[in-house]
């Protein structure tokens, strides 16, 4: 936008005019006095009025509630040169702008056995449970280079939270316990001897990030804790009231990752915890689970995250997990006021998870309740960040804001979109 200025006519007029008197005098002057020396006025002797220098202007402020992003396939990350079938896909993920982006990584995936050092270039087909379209990558290593070019190309986005998860078989322990049938070792807790190798799991991801060009701001030790998909058992017995399990095994994760942070500008995050708001055989409640934590891991960590889905029909004030997260913190001295981020959420189904119905009706309930939560916790000064999860939709956990196939975004999408830019919460 082009500035004018514009001077107050009565003293431009003046200025102009005593210019013009100014000149005449000097001019008489010189042809009267009886000089001998001939004396001449040029335009460069007329001194120039000083103008005010045009003011700035300011970029307008970043919306206080940051929009963050949980996404698996490099293709849709990538600032360069993209296959042709997720280039305008891509460009869409550019368009939200997001301030924090989330990667997950598998500990066991990473680092079958105890004995070699964590692999991070694993190959993927790019496809989302075999459905196109597909462009291989090269697992973890092609996401941090993609979220390196990002940070390049958008300083101040793109800042990278990583969330680790997964145990490997020949770091588990055996089954015991109160278990959903068929847990794979995966799920199960970390072997107090194994931690070393966790340490170091850690450390060689930081230095990949480091060769990959990817700054990792914030790193949280387990992802969903308090549920037994993650750490099983949850109890010993299965009883809703039976004492939890997964803290125990929680605190000597987040220790150890502490420690191994320690020296680093990577921030602790705690929690990463379900959703869940009541107790049960198979999953921790949210309040349980903090309280259970012992002080000198629950007071080490810098922010607390957690999960929370939207549900149909909305119900716009539902504090629901998030709300019992905070009121848990602010029952320990230590914790009280931490910041939270919400490090996933979305809508597809009536329930999350559910198959997502194609009805536009319901398409448009679902963005309109999605902004209702974006804007509740736009108004929570304990909340910093809300990440979506995923941008493309996965066909067993439906929640993106587009199509598995990529053919459209949902209503949704643009909520996110004007959230990131102006702070706007409406479909």
């Amino acid at each position: 936008m082009r500035l004018r200025l514009l001077l107050p006519r009565s003293r431009r007029g003046r200025g102009l005019r005593g210019l013009a008197l100014a000149s005449a005098s000097v001019l008489l002057a010189a042809g009267c006095g009886g000089s001998s020396e001939s004396s001449s006025v040029t335009a460069a002797s007329v001194p120039t009025p000083a103008l005010p220098t045009p003011p700035t202007p300011k970029a307008p402020a970043a919306p206080r509630l940051g929009i963050g992003l949980t996404e698996f396939n490099a293709n849709l990350l990538e600032h360069g040169d993209v296959s042709p079938a997720f280039a305008p896909w891509r460009d869409k993920v550019e368009a939200l702008r997001p301030r924090w982006f989330r990667l997950v990584v598998t500990w066991d995936g990473a680092m079958p056995t105890p004995t070699t050092a964590p692999v991070f270039d694993h190959p993927e087909d790019g496809c989302v449970r075999g459905i196109p379209p597909c462009a291989p990558f090269s697992g973890v290593r092609s996401l941090l280079r993609a979220v390196a070019s990002q940070q390049h190309a958008h300083p101040g986005q793109w800042n990278l939270f990583v969330v680790l998860t997964y145990t490997p078989t020949w770091a588990a322990v055996g089954a015991h316990g109160c278990e959903p049938k068929g847990t794979e070792p995966r799920a199960r807790p970390v072997d107090t001897e194994a931690l070393p190798g966790y340490r170091n799991m850690i450390r060689s991801l930081l230095a990949e990030a480091r060769r990959d060009g990817a700054k990792v701001g914030a790193l949280s030790p387990w992802n969903e804790p308090n549920h037994s998909s993650f750490i099983s058992p949850q109890r010993a017995t299965c009883d809703a009231h039976a004492p939890l399990l997964s803290p125990a095994v929680y605190a000597k994760l987040a220790g150890a990752a502490r420690d191994e942070l320690k020296g680093t500008k990577t921030r602790l995050v705690l929690g990463e915890l379900a959703g869940k708001v009541a107790p049960s055989p198979l999953a921790g409640s949210v309040e349980e689970f903090v309280k259970a934590l012992p002080d000198d891991v629950a007071c080490s960590g810098a922010i607390w995250s957690q999960h929370m889905y939207t549900n149909l029909p909305s119900k716009p004030d539902l504090a629901g997990p998030v709300g019992q997260l905070e009121r848990a913190l602010d029952a320990r001295a230590c914790t009280k006021g931490k910041p939270v981020w919400v490090t996933e959420t979305g809508v597809g189904a009536d329930h999350p998870g559910r198959t997502r119905s194609s009805d536009p009706a319901q398409l448009e309930e679902g963005c309109h309740a999605q902004a209702a939560a974006l804007a509740r916790w736009s108004r929570d000064p304990q909340v910093q960040n809300v990440f979506q999860y995923e941008f493309r939709d996965a066909p067993d956990f439906p929640v993106g804001v587009a199509d598995d196939r990529l053919t459209r975004t949902y209503p949704v999408y643009e909520v996110y979109r004007r959230a990131s830019r102006q702070g706007k919460y409406s479909c």
